[in-house]
């Protein structure tokens, strides 16, 4: 689930911040393999850093291709993921 969302995500996929609240990666990222994601997410997560590429689907149902730097911190005991993504050519 997104913690919290920037507006210029807001405005570049189309949702509002309510929306995006209540949806995951998996709403927007096409080549998202959630299953996969969590089952290797202790090694995911070791790198610190790691650099993607995807097709974000924006909520007029049209795609984006995107470059993307994923962070991952603890606050607490929460483990969080931050994914910092530019459309590419942009």
């Amino acid at each position: 689930t997104f913690y919290r969302v920037n507006k210029t995500a807001n405005t570049k996929l189309g949702y509002s911040e309510e929306e995006f609240l209540k949806m995951n990666i998996r709403d927007i990222d096409l080549n998202c393999n959630y299953n996969q994601r969590m089952e290797s997410w202790s090694d995911y997560k070791k790198y610190y850093k790691k650099k993607v590429s995807g097709e974000y689907r924006l909520k007029d149902n049209s795609v984006i291709v995107v470059d993307a730097i994923n962070f991952f911190i603890t606050s607490g005991e929460q483990e969080l993921e931050v994914i910092m993504a530019l459309e590419r050519g942009r």
